[in-house]
């Protein structure tokens, strides 16, 4: 396989199969992440483990971090006015290759999300790309067509922003329930 070919089957798989685009995005941001050429070791079976945190893991001292964690996902915002009170210290104490995540809510307008995101966020080269967590809540049962609306306006937002697609982080059983058809 050369990346002349790769790049042709993204390219089919993004044309074609819409919810091929989430996974496609997380491998692209991978390589992205880490420079990868042909010749490099994710091509060798070379896996990274990384950990997502956010407030709820109380103050972690990163000294004693399992040093096989290659990355870190560190919770910014949620919906429209929720910043992570930890965000601020996990962000300047991880010393990892770092990212942040919103945690989105269907309820709630995908640009006010977006807005308050990349408020609080900033990207610099090396960092992970942002990425948006979509997990089930109640919402997502009353008006799926309005979550994934919000979600699209919030994934054009940032992309509009930051010239870059979000990872959107989420199970595919998830996502082809509720997301996925109207996405």
């Amino acid at each position: 396989l050369n990346l002349e070919y790769i790049s042709y089957l993204i390219y089919i798989i993004f044309k074609k199969y819409k919810e091929m685009r989430i996974l496609i995005t997380i491998i692209l941001s991978i390589f992205w992440l880490y420079g990868y050429s042909q010749s490099d070791s994710i091509l060798n079976n070379t896996v990274f483990h990384g950990i997502d945190i956010s407030h709820y893991q109380g103050e972690i001292d990163w000294i004693k971090i399992d040093t096989t964690i290659s990355f870190v996902i560190c919770k910014a915002t949620e919906g429209i006015n929720k910043i992570d009170p930890k965000f601020k210290y996990n962000w300047e104490n991880c010393g990892i290759t770092k990212g942040a995540y919103h945690f989105f809510r269907p309820q709630y307008s995908g640009i006010g999300q977006a807005k308050l995101f990349l408020s609080v966020i900033f990207v610099d080269s090396g960092d992970i790309i942002p990425v948006i967590d979509v997990e089930m809540t109640k919402y997502w049962k009353i008006d799926q067509k309005r979550g994934a609306k919000n979600l699209t306006e919030m994934v054009k937002y940032i992309e509009e922003e930051l010239c870059v697609t979000p990872i959107i982080y989420t199970s595919g059983h998830f996502w082809n329930l509720y997301v996925g058809p109207h996405y």
